[in-house]
């Protein structure tokens, strides 16, 4: 159904509309043409000494793992606010986070509760390209391995009871992502024009009532300048 009254302001204000068409146009152009951004992930698992009792360092989930892995994670954070997540399947990009990196202890309580259940550490990056996702990780795993032998060193833990570290997958894949170039242009598209439209109105009820005061107060003088 046709808003005439819609079309009556767009036709009176019609330099609004091609001012707000040209602006709509230039922006979904740039998100269409967009680069996708570069990803990888991989867990940094804590591995303690085999011992009699747990004879497979991947068994070694014992809370002292989960709090030397806490305090790694606190460390590698000084001085930053990452933002915490509802599960650990969140992902940077899902984060809006399209260049940058993090270390995380994964939060397996959900949103209303925490639950630190593994020694593990989530290290993510993302970035313009695969060159500096590649550099980002790896310096944060040898960062985590860094802090993990100095605090040992200070702690004087022997070689043979010492915590180790394994990469999960052994293998990093770095994945390009790009979103749905053709569903984000209607979106701008569709955005534009309805602000477009809004703008529209706005304008031409304002010059409308500008008008319509310059009429009011024009009115008395006329009325002065006619003859008794």
């Amino acid at each position: 159904m046709i808003e005439w009254g819609l079309v009556g302001r767009c036709l009176r204000r019609w330099y609004v509309v091609v001012i707000g068409l040209l602006v709509t146009a230039a922006a979904a152009a740039l998100i269409g043409l967009a680069p996708g951004v570069y990803w990888a992930r991989t867990q940094v698992l804590l591995l303690g000494p085999p011992s009699e009792s747990r004879p497979n360092k991947l068994d070694s989930n014992s809370e002292g793992l989960i709090a030397t892995a806490g305090l790694i994670e606190h460390e590698m954070n000084v001085g930053l606010h990452p933002i915490p997540a509802t599960s650990p399947d969140v992902t940077l990009l899902d984060e809006g986070v399209y260049d940058g990196e993090q270390v995380r202890l994964p939060n397996n309580g959900g949103q209303w509760a925490t639950n630190f259940n593994q020694p593990v550490l989530d290290v993510q990056a993302s970035g313009p390209s695969r060159a500096i996702v590649q550099q980002r990780i790896d310096g944060m795993v040898q960062e985590i391995e860094q802090i993990l032998e100095r605090r040992q060193d200070d702690a004087g833990v022997s070689p043979a009871h010492r915590i180790t570290i394994a990469l999960s997958p052994p293998e990093m894949q770095i994945r390009y992502v790009r979103g749905d170039a053709r569903r984000a242009v209607l979106v701008t598209g569709a955005l534009g024009v309805s602000l477009t439209l809004t703008f529209v109105t706005l304008v031409d009820r304002r010059l409308a009532t500008r008008s319509s005061r310059k009429e009011r107060q024009l009115k008395p003088v006329l009325m002065e300048d006619v003859p008794a």
